[in-house]
């Protein structure tokens, strides 16, 4: 899980590696990003099972 776009980009460079949590929320206190991730936690999950290599949260 990361707020930089630097690891996006290599992520998305390699064939090999982790799936990257894209976190795009901005500037945000850490509940405010806990209740987002609460809210999108089954759809991230689901991604994940879907072996996607980004997941992108706006």
């Amino acid at each position: 899980m990361t707020k930089d776009e630097d690891f996006v980009t290599l992520r998305l460079a390699k064939s090999e590696g982790p799936t990257v949590l894209w976190v795009r929320l901005g500037n945000s206190r850490r509940a405010t990003l806990l209740d987002a991730l609460g809210t999108i936690l089954p759809a991230v999950i689901q991604s994940l099972e879907n072996g996607e290599l980004l997941i992108e949260i706006v």
